[in-house]
């Protein structure tokens, strides 16, 4: 039998309830059995305690995008030789990738969405984890980016020849069709396209037109897989809201129209502040062009004014850091906290939005997200109280346990026969 008891910790619990001290949550076979406070739920023979005592107890963190093929050892430099992993033997992607993931757990993100790949790479990589040959966070995949023929992730060189090794290029209602069926068939949770270029690109460009949106959603929701977006202009992150996604990425210049639709659609919003912070402000140590840094900073405010906009009309927002983008490292994922409290967030409803929303917006909801009897023991223990200093769930040194499934990932205090 594989049980814990945590105990003495303050719960927050994923939902937006007022947190409880002293409490107790015991885990069985790699689920949540039962949570309470320690004078009314006593601990079972043979439970193993965890002292929660100093420490807030939280669901397992989920950030909803990351890049788990790139990180430390990649930058993205416009214009600066070959397009980003395509140095590398695939082999040596996915040993980056399982180091880049552990990162990530460890600093007690419990679940993550990739937000693109190359060569399938983070499909092997969740495949290993979830047959227990590796450890790691649970991985829900997007695989291949989708992006137009010469758009903005398809920066190769003309004369290339392109493979489906390659960021999927893909063109007209055949074309489109054709590459989510592709993305399905090799494992892909979710499809993501480009509705619109970014920091590199001068002007606001819709890329995929309307015809091919319509297609690229409509075959992805008719195989029951969710579509999200890279959006950071305004006509074609309409264009994509319009055409039905589930996710905006980024939403960096959201307007009033924007957001009516969001709200009238139940469009979800996962905007990634920390990582234009991380390359206006640290990129240059990285070596990232002058330029790239000051329009980074320019989209930050967008970006910034964006989410208030959006929090302010009621759009639902999840929580995500775009780990492994230029200088936003893997493992500093919690630094996006900080900028939604910024926002106007209070830190409860920064942590619901990455705990219980994002399991809403995974439909994961039944499973983790929040402490409750019967969901996944998925389960942090905080040095302190992040609801007084959210900078505490911002890197993995105050983490001090990370569990997953009912499985320890990480215990700085030696568990306790009971």
């Amino acid at each position: 039998m594989n049980a814990y008891a945590i105990t003495g910790a303050l719960l927050i619990d994923g939902n937006g309830k007022s947190p409880v001290s002293d409490s107790v949550v015991l885990v069985r076979d790699g689920q949540i059995e039962a949570v309470g406070r320690k004078d009314a739920l006593p601990v079972p023979e043979g439970y193993s305690v965890i002292d929660g005592r100093g420490k807030a107890l939280l669901p397992g963190l989920i950030d909803a995008h990351v890049h788990l093929y790139m990180g430390d050892h990649d930058i993205c430099i416009p214009g600066a030789g070959l397009p980003l992993g395509l140095a590398d033997h695939p082999c040596m992607r996915v040993l980056k990738s399982f180091e880049y993931a552990s990162h990530t757990i460890q600093a007690g993100f419990t679940t993550v969405r990739d937000a693109g790949d190359l060569a399938d790479n983070t499909i092997q990589l969740r495949n290993a984890i979830n047959q227990g040959i590796v450890n790691g966070p649970r991985i829900i995949c997007s695989n291949q980016h989708l992006s137009i023929t010469g758009g903005h992730l398809a920066p190769y060189p003309a004369w290339l020849v392109r493979t489906d090794h390659v960021n999927n290029a893909c063109d007209g209602p055949e074309g489109v069709l054709k590459a989510v069926r592709h993305q399905i068939r090799m494992g892909a949770d979710w499809i993501k396209f480009f509705a619109t270029g970014g920091i590199s690109d001068t002007h606001d460009t819709q890329e995929f037109n309307d015809e091919e949106i319509a297609v690229i959603v409509g075959e992805a929701h008719s195989k029951h897989k969710k579509v999200f977006a890279h959006c950071m202009y305004e006509e074609g992150t309409l264009a994509a809201v319009r055409g039905g996604i589930d996710s905006v990425e980024h939403g960096a210049r959201l307007n009033q129209e924007i957001v009516r639709e969001m709200v009238d659609r139940g469009t979800w919003l996962v905007p990634t502040l920390c990582v234009l912070d991380a390359s206006a402000n640290r990129g240059a140590a990285f070596g990232i062009p002058d330029w790239y840094c000051k329009k980074a900073a320019w989209f930050y405010e967008c970006n910034f004014n964006s989410l208030k906009l959006a929090h302010e009309a009621g759009v639902k927002i999840g929580f995500g850091s775009d780990s492994g983008f230029n200088a936003q490292k893997h493992g500093m994922n919690g630094l996006e906290f900080l900028h939604y409290i910024k926002a106007g967030f209070t830190p409860m409803e920064a942590i619901v939005c990455a705990t219980r929303k994002n399991a809403e917006l995974l439909d994961l909801e039944d499973q983790i997200g929040t402490v409750e009897p019967e969901k996944c023991a998925d389960l942090i223990l905080v040095d302190g109280n992040p609801l007084e200093d959210i900078s505490l769930l911002s890197h993995a040194d105050t983490i001090s346990m990370v569990m997953r499934g009912g499985k320890l990932f990480k215990l700085e205090r030696k568990a306790v026969a009971c």
